[in-house]
């Protein structure tokens, strides 16, 4: 759905096709729109966007390294944690082994066990 704003500006939602001569100047992540101009003046609305945007982060472009180390932190942080998540399985897997090898030794005894008793008792019913 086109929406037009001015005689030049047009917002396009995500998806829509852009009319012909007319440039994207900038994106509106908020509302998934993309302001679109007459193709040369895009260029020059779009660098004024961006140059409003940096003017209203006070020029403070040390926030974006501080930004990138702490999502680098956070991306360590989640390998140790399946790293860690990665161990314990490998070892609950383990143990599940060692249990089913179990289980599955006392099921043929106790199944031995069994016909050995019964082959007792028809022995003993067998008149000799």
């Amino acid at each position: 759905m086109r929406i037009v704003v001015s005689k030049l500006a047009m917002m396009i939602n995500e998806g829509d096709t852009i009319p012909p001569y007319y440039g994207i100047a900038y994106w509106k992540w908020n509302t998934m729109e993309a302001v679109c101009y007459p193709i040369p003046l895009n260029l020059v609305v779009g660098v004024f966007y961006l140059a409003a945007i940096w003017a209203k982060s006070g020029h403070k472009l040390w926030r974006v390294e501080r930004d990138h180390r702490i999502y680098d932190a956070g991306v360590e942080a989640g390998k140790r944690i399946q790293r860690v998540d990665l161990e314990r399985l490998d070892r609950a897997e383990a143990r599940l082994d060692e249990l089913r090898k179990q289980v599955q030794s006392e099921f043929a005894r106790g199944w031995r066990a069994a016909l050995n008793d019964l082959e007792q008792r028809l022995n003993e019913r067998k008149p000799s």
